[in-house]
């Protein structure tokens, strides 16, 4: 159990990455606008059909290629869509607790300071 599975470090992997950024969509497209899409920058990032000197071309073709597996059925979708979502509500958390804790540290040291002059 403490050890992530195969599949669970494949699922944070993934969601470094943002699909629909990669993609060039909204994150509303439809499947029709995400498929187009996703063929289009295949055709042109592909390395067959790539300029052979272009740098960095053969990296975005495989974060397309990812992108397009994450998205490219509604139940891959609905999981990348859940775990993106998870992902922002545990940093709108953690960006809370911070703001939090330095309120809380401005409130005791301006108590503390004014106790002590």
């Amino acid at each position: 159990r403490g050890r992530p599975t195969m599949r669970q470090s494949a699922q944070s992997q993934n969601i470094q990455l943002d699909a629909y950024a990669e993609l060039r969509v909204h994150p509303d497209a439809s499947a029709d606008e995400i498929r187009q899409s996703y063929m289009c920058l295949a055709r042109e990032l592909h390395p067959d059909r790539a300029s052979a000197g272009a740098a960095g071309e053969h990296e975005m073709f495989i974060r397309v290629q990812r992108a397009w597996e994450l998205l490219r059925t509604p139940e891959e979708r609905w999981r990348y869509d859940t775990q993106l979502r998870l992902k922002q509500m545990a940093e709108a958390q953690a960006s809370a607790l911070v703001y939090d804790l330095e309120l809380a540290e401005m409130e005791c040291g301006g108590a503390f300071n004014s106790r002590h002059k």
